[in-house]
């Protein structure tokens, strides 16, 4: 039996697109990126220099559903770090959030929402330089469920920080969300602290 039937079976839910579980190396995702070119169009912005109700409602229009309570706990956890990229007119075109898992063996990235590729990149590089600036784990692998089952981008970006899989999961609910999929590079989950 495939994770997909066995996810249905045992939890009656419907497992709707393949999610792996994938680990980075950071210095290494680092250096990749910093490789890159970032668009000059964006700024890469903590969290306390944007209006948080614009956020929530970038969120919500990617996600798909309200849910302004887990996204200011999320991103205000301590051990966190997250950017939002504000472009020159002043409209949030993604963001991102990671936090140091509760064992400190490496960081949680998710979610990573962007309007493209490019942003994604920008928004982990930034996230990526304040890990390797504050160091909070012991480990250098960065954890990264990964919705690649819908956004052919995503899978992409781990081809080319060279991310490996340490297993395959799927993204299941209740009903679908009603959310941009193709603005999904890396969804929040609490696996793996």
């Amino acid at each position: 039996m495939n994770v997909v039937d066995l996810n249905r079976k045992l939890q009656g839910m419907h497992p709707f697109w393949l999610t792996p579980f994938f680990e980075l190396d950071l210095p290494r995702a680092y250096s990749v990126l910093d490789s890159c070119t970032i668009l000059s169009k964006h700024q890469m912005c903590t969290v306390r220099e944007v209006d948080f109700q614009a956020l929530t409602k970038y969120d919500t229009s990617v996600f798909g559903y309200p849910r302004q309570t887990f996204l200011h706990q999320w991103l205000h956890t301590p051990g966190s770090h997250a950017r939002v990229a504000v472009s020159h007119e002043g409209n949030i075109s993604g963001y991102a959030a990671s936090r140091v898992t509760f064992n400190r063996q490496g960081y949680r990235l998710g979610p990573l929402y962007a309007n493209s590729m490019e942003i994604a990149e920008g928004l982990m590089k930034a996230i990526f330089q304040e890990m390797l600036d504050e160091g909070w784990s012991s480990s250098s692998s960065v954890y990264i469920v990964c919705p690649i089952g819908i956004n052919h981008d995503a899978k992409i970006l781990m081809e080319r920080l060279k991310a490996k899989v340490c297993f395959d999961s799927v993204h299941q609910s209740r009903k679908i969300p009603n959310g941009r999929f193709s603005n999904w590079f890396a969804i929040a989950s609490a696996s793996i602290g």
